[in-house]
């Protein structure tokens, strides 16, 4: 089990019951992710900043491409579109 070898290395699993941490290692395996990727993403630690750091310029614009892809067709902002647009019911 992915999860077990995570739990040798931390004294902190000891209180995690064994039920939990198989429900733990099915979601992570569902979502594609190790245990740690998956209880980092539970904690709102990202490591898509870490990712992108890493990124040569040439595999950061490959990323841009695929993330622009498919956006040809969407019209441009109004010339008077401010930040108050955004947030108009906000005070």
């Amino acid at each position: 089990m992915l999860f077990e070898e995570d739990m040798e290395m931390s004294p902190v699993f000891e209180h995690v019951r064994p039920e939990t941490a198989e429900l733990l290692a099915d979601r992570a395996k569902a979502q594609g992710l190790s245990v740690d990727s998956y209880l980092k993403l539970l904690l709102g630690i990202s490591a898509q900043a870490n990712l992108f750091a890493k990124l040569s310029e040439e595999e950061f614009e490959a990323v841009l491409e695929e993330f622009a892809n498919g956006t040809e067709n969407v019209p441009p902002l109004p010339t008077h579109f401010s930040r108050a647009d955004i947030y108009c019911d906000h005070d």
